[in-house]
């Protein structure tokens, strides 16, 4: 079945120094079919035979299921870390940024708590893991408050990447204690 796939790029020819390279879906059972050719300009590469795709292959094109939420954009620590001010400061936020306020995104992080290390619902994700009380403490613009969905709880663990996703908020009110924050969150470990 064509369920457990994997794509492959397979280098099929080498024609006038270049390669042409042909997408193949194999499947479990190490059958080769091939994929519909890319779209390409009129090459040498086109006069060479073309294997059809079977009227009753499966499609190849990958189909998101219904139950799989769509891909969130992934923030960038780069662009929080341009944005300046902090408690009772006048905030600046960069352009790129306020394009995700109030949208879902994604970031990757270490956490860091703001009052207990279990079962909590709030807690702060840092780029850099804390290890050590002495160290200076980080910018405003390097702190993320994070609130878990709904009375979803998590133990924290500062030393792995975890992967957050839900709504950015970014807070322009001096009086607010953190610049911004991902609020209605997930919380998994991040992929690498």
């Amino acid at each position: 079945m064509v369920k457990h796939s994997l794509i492959a790029i397979l280098v099929v020819a080498a024609l006038g120094g270049g390669l042409l390279i042909r997408r193949a879906l194999i499947s479990h059972a190490d059958e080769v079919v091939p994929l519909p050719p890319a779209e390409a300009k009129a090459s040498p590469s086109s006069a060479l035979p073309q294997t059809p795709t079977p009227p009753d292959a499966p499609s190849t094109t990958p189909q998101p299921s219904p139950s799989t939420p769509p891909e969130k954009p992934a923030l960038s620590w780069e662009f929080l870390q341009d944005s300046t001010g902090g408690y009772e400061e006048e905030r600046s936020f960069p352009e790129e940024l306020t394009t995700f306020d109030a949208k879902a995104v994604s970031l990757v992080g270490f956490m860091a708590p703001l009052d207990d290390y279990a079962d909590v619902n709030t807690f702060v994700l840092l780029p850099f893991p804390t290890c050590c009380y002495y160290c200076a403490a980080p910018e405003p613009n390097e702190v993320l408050y994070v609130e878990l969905a709904g009375d979803s709880r998590t133990d924290l663990d500062q030393y792995d990447p975890v992967e957050i996703r839900g709504n950015l908020a970014l807070w322009h009110d001096p009086e607010e204690e953190f610049l911004f924050g991902i609020l209605d969150a997930t919380v998994r470990k991040a992929v690498e």
